[in-house]
């Protein structure tokens, strides 16, 4: 498997996740402050094996702070900077010495060129009578104009949506609080749009915000959240997050580590476009 689609295979698997905040250790979610929370987040492949020692896809921290949220990808070493009252990101690609700057409205207009080429390749598929590019057609179809049948049982709190080939299995809770809710929300709406469009092999992301838009309109907050694709590549992935309202002895540090090399020029500022084409480069080939 090449050195791109690993990374975005291991970035779905954190995406999944970033559309819900599915929460095994929930503690004093209905205090936290909206302006500091922390989130750090485990992805398992359950495929085979359903406990807590299934094999991890991927691990990411995502802070809270100051109006602005910080993800960091540990296995890409990538961190993704929202602030959401400039509508503006800040990636940075730390092993490449890399950084880049995209606001939210270049993410949509990059977003409406990749679903107008998806159009396209659609179009051209179902010219094609092979059972391959039927499926190839019907996928990228779903992706651009997806349709879930949405079950929710109150006895356990869990919403269910299912459509051909998808599932999303989401443990719920409606005890908390709306502002936190609505924070990791926005964030989660804007990260997958963006991850749509940096990482070429991903998903795009009507399927995500469909799954987001069903919470927001029965207040609810996702506990745990279960992701299972059976057509094409199939994978069957569980997000476990613990969630505080007290940051770790070493997050504040890095944050000002991320910030100090934002301002201190350490990073070669790049388009977006060129940041993507480096920072999904085999090591080898990248620039340095």
């Amino acid at each position: 498997m090449s050195a791109s689609s690993s990374m975005a295979r291991m970035l779905f698997g954190l995406r999944f996740v970033h559309q819900t905040l599915g929460v095994l250790i929930f503690t004093l979610v209905t205090q936290l402050p909206a302006q500091e929370l922390r989130v750090y987040t485990t992805v398992r492949d359950i495929r085979l094996d359903s406990s807590d020692k299934a094999p991890v896809v991927a691990r990411s921290l995502t802070l809270f702070h100051a109006g602005k949220s910080y993800d960091f990808i540990e296995g890409a070493q990538e961190v993704t900077i929202y602030e959401p009252a400039k509508k503006h990101f800040v990636i940075l690609a730390l092993s490449r010495n890399l950084m880049t700057e995209v606001s939210q409205d270049e993410i949509r207009h990059f977003l409406s060129l990749a679903e107008t080429e998806a159009q396209k390749v659609i179009q051209s598929l179902e010219k094609q009578e092979s059972p391959t590019s039927r499926a190839a057609a019907e996928c990228l179809t779903f992706q651009l104009n997806p349709d879930f049948a949405t079950e929710f049982d109150e006895a356990s709190q869990t919403l269910k949506l299912s459509s051909k080939g998808v599932q999303y299995r989401v443990k719920t809770s409606s005890q908390a609080a709306p502002e936190l809710m609505e924070t990791y929300l926005k964030f989660a709406d804007s990260t997958a749009q963006l991850n749509s469009v940096l990482y070429p092999r991903a998903l795009l992301p009507a399927p995500r915000l469909l799954v987001n838009e069903q919470l927001r309109s029965r207040s609810l907050m996702p506990m745990v959240v279960e992701l299972e694709i059976t057509d094409g590549q199939p994978i069957h992935w569980r997000a476990e997050h613990e969630i505080s309202s007290r940051f770790a002895r070493l997050d504040r540090e890095y944050i000002h580590h991320w910030e100090s090399k934002i301002k201190n020029g350490s990073l070669r500022n790049v388009p977006f476009r060129q940041f993507q084409q480096e920072h999904l480069a085999p090591i080898s080939t990248s620039k340095r």
